[in-house]
């Protein structure tokens, strides 16, 4: 399996990345397009100081499984 990404687009706070799954010979098995919303590093060593992005993935990892 090969895993390969790169960032495409920067505007403001968000980055765009393209990224494929490929097999051994080289097929493409899987394509995806992700947005970030990016935060200056000050942010982000205070949302993960607060436990903030934590409590917010578990909430999201818990409405998915319902």
């Amino acid at each position: 399996v090969i895993v390969r990404a790169k960032g495409t687009d920067v505007h403001r706070n968000l980055a765009t990345i393209e990224a494929t799954i490929s097999d051994s010979n080289g097929n493409v098995c899987s394509t995806a397009t992700c947005t970030y919303f990016t935060f200056a590093i000050e942010k982000a060593r205070e949302i993960i100081k607060s436990g903030a992005a934590k409590k917010q993935l578990e909430r999201f990892i818990e409405e998915t499984n319902k």
